[in-house]
């Protein structure tokens, strides 16, 4: 099955239906890629990269309180960074608000944290581009 990539800016809901639609996991589209982390208790699905952006579900609970930020896993990033990705692109299944970030302000304002969840860099919403749906 072959699968085309043509819209400049992929939903992340888009991107995990092309992927739903692969029977194996070596049919995952072109262009697709699936990042696993680890949180010092638990593996999970950190997101998919398309292009040149990296996409990320979350729910409320996953938006800190103090300071009010998104975090990604530190290792995350490091991959992010080396993959060549310019944008996270946050998608909040409980709102179906979307949050958009260039990478680089993760470094340039993000805020290093562990909260028994493993290192983290947390953007403050303040940096966040938001679209509500």
């Amino acid at each position: 099955m072959s699968f085309v990539l043509t819209c400049r800016r992929l939903r992340i809901l888009e991107v995990k239906k092309l992927i739903n639609k692969s029977k194996l996991i070596s049919s995952v589209p072109q262009g697709v890629r699936t990042l696993k982390g680890f949180d010092g208790k638990r593996a999970f699905t950190a997101g998919y990269v398309a292009g040149r952006t990296f996409y990320k579900e979350i729910h409320n609970k996953h938006i800190l309180k103090s300071p009010p930020a998104i975090a990604i896993q530190l290792s995350i990033f490091e991959e992010l960074e080396q993959l060549g990705v310019e944008r996270v692109l946050v998608f909040n299944r409980d709102t179906r608000d979307e949050f958009s970030a260039p990478l680089s302000r993760f470094k340039a304002k993000g805020i290093l944290i562990d909260r028994k969840y493993g290192k983290q860099i947390a953007l403050p919403l303040r940096y966040w581009e938001n679209e509500e749906y």
